[in-house]
């Protein structure tokens, strides 16, 4: 395979790559950054970003089902390369570009890995969220020991709901039987 030039700032795209390997080598760069940026030729890798997946256990969902529904690629991104990703047999790798923390970089893969495709995620919608502008916004800066000893002093300081309906039953029970002269 040819380099493969991963631009600065990249976000928003997922690659998938066949792994043409033993179940042993694809297991150890599932959990090994080292193993996984020497496979991709790549200089510095987040393993966060990256899934291999061995695709037999996929069973009925499937790769293509996989990338939909767990990866939440848009059908309409994967449906031109549908019957190439459900050929694939063995492992894949699913790269997001998150894995590669924002930096340039020029993958260079091993002969075993082969980009099947690059896919676009879904846009987020946008949050326009209000910031915040109350005390009870505000960050907590104390120890846990001293919000706990707050928590305890607030809630001492504070009358039940029950007891103050309780009273307030009681005051007007009070108030009724004074009215009507019910008490004596």
């Amino acid at each position: 395979m040819s380099e493969l030039e991963i631009p600065k700032g990249e976000h928003g795209l997922v690659r998938l790559f066949s792994l043409e390997m033993s179940k042993g080598q694809a297991t150890q760069m599932s959990s090994d950054s080292e193993a996984l940026a020497d496979a991709l030729g790549a200089g510095m890798l987040d393993v966060q970003g990256t899934q291999v997946i061995p695709i037999e256990v996929l069973d009925d969902l499937g790769l293509y089902g996989f990338l939909r529904d767990a990866v939440g690629l848009p059908e309409d991104a994967l449906i031109p390369d549908r019957a190439k990703i459900e050929a694939l047999t063995g492992f894949a790798l699913v790269v997001r570009s998150s894995a590669f923390q924002g930096l340039r970089q020029v993958l260079t893969p091993v002969s075993a890995v082969s980009l099947v495709g690059t896919y676009a995620e879904a846009p987020q919608a946008p949050s326009f969220q209000a910031p915040l502008e109350s005390a009870s916004a505000e960050p907590n800066r104390d120890s846990p020991e001293e919000a706990a000893i707050k928590a305890a002093k607030d809630a001492k300081s504070r009358t039940p709901w029950g007891m103050t309906l309780a009273l307030l039953g009681l005051a007007v029970a009070l108030l009724f039987a004074a009215i009507f002269g019910l008490g004596g």
